[in-house]
């Protein structure tokens, strides 16, 4: 942002850029850019297809991470019943038998 105020508009070379679309790195003046989603974007990439977009941002680290996710999914799933588990056990014997039921 510090060189935004000496830039000029990629498509107007006259112009004082105003923003900078984060997708192809250009500056662009108020005509160039539009707001999507948020977002200043110029118009040639918000033309461009969601597909393309999708790709860029996937990487070779996606199917490695959801590999972790599941693995660490499962895990937490296996102490908590450990835990549960073990606090069952904590149970007394007398609980079971049926006299803790009675009336004295």
């Amino acid at each position: 942002m510090a060189d935004l105020h000496q830039a000029k508009c990629f498509h107007h070379l006259a112009r004082e850029a105003v923003a900078r679309c984060p997708e192809c790195r250009n500056y662009f003046c108020r005509e160039c850019v539009t707001e999507h989603q948020g977002r200043l974007v110029c118009a040639s990439c918000l033309q461009r297809p969601e597909e393309t977009k999708a790709r860029k941002t996937a990487s070779v680290w996606n199917p490695i991470a959801n590999t972790f996710k599941a693995a660490f999914g499962i895990l937490l799933a296996w102490i908590f019943f450990y835990a549960i588990g073990q606090l069952l056990l904590l149970i007394p014997d007398s609980f079971h038998s049926g006299n803790i039921w009675r009336s004295v």
